[in-house]
C-alpha cells in the first residue's frame, strides 16, 4: 500500500467527502458550497481539485465524466463504499477538544452531515457527548471570569 493510501485525511478532505455524501458533486459545486457557507477553508480550485484527485486515487470517491448539451464535460464525483465507511467513521469519531474549543464550525458541519447518514440514536448520543464536553469546558471557564 502506498504512503498516500495510509495517511489520515485532513478535516477539509472529510468535509469534501461529506459534501459528496450528501449528493453527487463536481469540483465547481464543492467550491461554491464552501464559498457560500460559513467555512474557514480555502475553496480555491488550487485546493479542491488536488483533494478530489487524492480521494479518487485512494478509492474513496469515483468521478465520471458527464456531457450536457455538448458543452465541456464535467466530472461528477460520488462516494465509493470505502468513502462511505471513511465518512461515517469520521462522523462517529470522538470529539477532540480542539473541535469543542476552537473549531465549532467543524462540529456544526459534522452534525449537518450526520443527520442524513447516522441513526437517530447515534446522533442523539453524539449531541449528548458534545453537550457534556461543552459544559465540562464552560464550567471552569466561568469560575475564572
Amino acid at each position: 500500500m502506498s504512503p498516500e493510501l495510509k495517511r489520515e485525511l485532513t478535516t477539509l478532505e472529510h468535509v469534501v467527502l461529506g459534501l459528496i455524501g450528501q449528493s453527487a458533486q463536481t469540483g465547481y459545486s464543492i467550491i461554491n458550497a464552501l464559498e457560500d457557507g460559513v467555512h474557514r477553508w480555502s475553496a480555491s480550485p488550487g485546493s479542491i481539485y488536488p483533494i478530489l484527485k487524492r480521494l479518487e486515487k485512494q478509492g474513496l470517491i469515483v468521478g465520471e465524466l458527464e456531457m450536457i448539451y455538448e458543452t465541456r464535460p464535467r466530472k461528477v464525483y460520488t462516494l465509493t463504499p470505502d468513502g462511505d465507511e471513511e465518512l461515517d467513521n469520521w462522523l462517529r469519531s470522538p470529539l477532540p477538544w480542539s473541535e469543542v474549543l476552537d473549531e465549532r464550525d467543524v462540529v456544526l458541519i459534522k452534525f449537518l452531515f450526520m443527520e442524513n447518514r447516522l441513526s437517530r440514536d447515534e446522533v442523539l448520543e453524539w449531541l449528548d457527548e458534545y453537550e457534556r464536553l461543552t459544559v465540562a469546558y464552560d464550567g471552569p471557564r466561568r469560575v475564572f471570569h
